[in-house]
């Protein structure tokens, strides 16, 4: 899709509704009927935005998404599931000295002296 495709198609989308959105419109009207047809009369009546949260102004001052300390958190405990390996530097900055590539200038990522990417027990032409 080119640039220009995509520049028509976000401007029909806001004057115009695509289907999944209209899909969407409509299951949360029938839900916002149903909800306030079964609600007890001691309880405010529903609006069609409790059920579609797109739609929810945003009230709050809070940021939207993680803070950046939850991201880091959360990539470090997934690394920890499943056994990657911290490459930041010593500082913590999330720059790696070798300049985020892995390897250093030689070709090797690690200490073994083969080269990046290599297995131990891995040679060239083998296979």
């Amino acid at each position: 899709m080119s640039s220009a495709e995509l520049a028509e198609w976000r401007a029909y989308q806001s004057i115009e509704m695509l289907p999944d959105e209209r899909i969407e419109f409509l299951l949360g009207l029938q839900a916002t009927l149903l909800a306030n047809i079964h609600r007890s009369e001691d309880t405010e009546p529903f609006a069609i935005n409790d059920f579609l949260p797109w739609l929810q102004e945003d009230d709050d001052d809070e940021p939207d998404g993680l803070s950046q300390a939850d991201v880091i958190a959360l990539v470090e405990n997934l690394n920890a599931v499943f056994g990657g390996r911290d490459e930041r530097d010593a500082t913590g900055s999330g720059v790696r000295g070798d300049g985020g590539h892995g390897a250093d200038a030689t070709g090797h990522d690690d200490d073994d002296g083969e080269p990046a990417g290599a297995e131990d027990g891995d040679e060239p032409g083998a296979g």
